[in-house]
């Protein structure tokens, strides 16, 4: 897998869509958010998630982005559906899958000040609006077993 340096990165968003994964992780009956600290939604609970990497596939980005952002491993993604978000930044193609957590304690990166596990059918109202839906869809589809 290959990551863009950041400068071409900025450059590429101004003009393509960019495809990402966003996750649903279940741990102790609840899911994880976390309040993110940069654009866009800065200040909002969310769900971790990435831009997918050239050469990368899916799962495989589900697990790095798990590893990167919480520093945990995740077991058995299931794909959930998909979801087009447009923010004033970029374009996304998400890919939302659900998963749980395998091991490892919870360790923030740069991207989130916070973290809270919470009822799945008790989502904070500062949630990233289109995450709330997937969250939803991830619980109706009975592909998140609680």
């Amino acid at each position: 897998m290959v990551k863009i340096p950041n400068e071409i990165f900025k450059q590429i968003e101004k003009y393509m869509p960019f495809p990402s994964v966003d996750i649903v992780i279940l741990k102790d009956q609840k899911i994880i958010l976390t309040k993110r600290t940069i654009p866009p939604y800065c200040g909002y609970w969310n769900l971790p998630g990435s831009v997918i990497l050239k050469n990368e596939k899916m799962v495989d980005a589900v697990k790095r982005s798990s590893k990167e952002e919480l520093g945990i491993e995740v077991v058995n993604p299931t794909f959930i559906g998909n979801y087009e978000t447009f923010t004033k930044f970029r374009h996304y193609i998400t890919h939302l899958f659900a998963t749980k957590h395998k091991s490892g304690k919870i360790k923030l990166d740069f991207q989130s000040s916070r973290v809270i596990l919470v009822d799945p059918n008790r989502i904070p109202s500062h949630t990233v609006p289109i995450q709330k839906l997937m969250i939803k869809d991830a619980l109706k589809n009975k592909l998140v077993d609680m």
